[in-house]
């Protein structure tokens, strides 16, 4: 059954040299070049298994994809909220230029990060990963991955932030500065006392939502209230006139 398919190709390309344009002719010719580039093996040394395997419609049938290459991508808070370009050099194996060995080789491959990409998001690459004799080259997907900030934590298209303020700012009321990721600086006017579990909302100031360009999320602080180590007495009887009402003193500790 080989040798016939083998002589069938032989005719087939005979054919072609004394009649061009027959179009079923181009098609096995096509159909050559291509089994070389993917499988490795031409096609007319193929054996009737091999060539149902390598399919007759698109050159590939039922063939095996390779496994993809998954790359964790480093990106700033700041660049996912401005949105960037990045720049990877993937390594991976590829047909040399007789397409009977492999080797490896470099390629850099260029994301676009819009503004407010999740962490979490995929960026895939078809094909353009590893490839072997008798398999589809796999894919090479980029997972995007946020470095930790030392301000702001995400969640969602929100950020939240922890301001540090003295007692006398959580019951007198302050202004906090707060630097958002766009360099600019939001002043923050805080007129309510300020118990453990308040937190400030601001509309607006969040991380942008990359499903819709007009849309945006918020900014919510929390507060860390810093108490003093220790009064002095005279602090002491201060705080006690300030908070306390008449007839209900406070027993000033010595």
């Amino acid at each position: 059954m080989t040798s016939t398919v083998r002589l069938d190709l032989n005719m087939a390309f005979l054919a072609f040299t004394q009649n061009p344009s027959n179009t079923y002719i181009m098609e096995i010719r096509t159909r050559h070049f291509r089994s070389i580039l993917v499988t490795g093996i031409p096609l007319r040394e193929m054996t009737r298994e091999q060539m149902e395997n390598f399919g007759r419609k698109d050159g590939r049938g039922q063939m095996k994809k390779a496994e993809p290459t998954v790359v964790k991508l480093m990106v700033t808070l700041e660049e996912l909220y401005n949105g960037c370009i990045k720049k990877m050099t993937v390594k991976h194996t590829a047909f040399d230029k007789d397409c009977q060995t492999t080797e490896i080789k470099e390629k850099t491959l260029t994301m676009v990060i819009r503004a407010g990409f999740r962490e979490g998001a995929s960026l895939i690459f078809k094909e353009e990963g590893n490839q072997g004799p008798n398999v589809i080259p796999g894919d090479v997907i980029f997972v995007v991955t946020a470095l930790e900030h030392p301000f702001f934590r995400r969640k969602g298209i929100n950020l939240h932030h922890t301001e540090k303020i003295h007692v006398g700012q959580a019951l007198l009321g302050c202004v906090v500065e707060i630097p958002t990721l766009d360099k600019r600086i939001l002043h923050v006017a805080i007129t309510n006392i300020i118990k453990p579990d308040y937190v400030k909302v601001v509309r607006g100031e969040g991380m942008p939502d990359s499903c819709n360009p007009k849309g945006k999320g918020d900014l919510y602080i929390d507060f860390d209230i810093i108490y003093p180590d220790k009064l002095t007495r005279k602090e002491r009887i201060d705080l006690e006139a300030a908070l306390f009402r008449e007839g209900e003193p406070l027993k000033i500790l010595t």
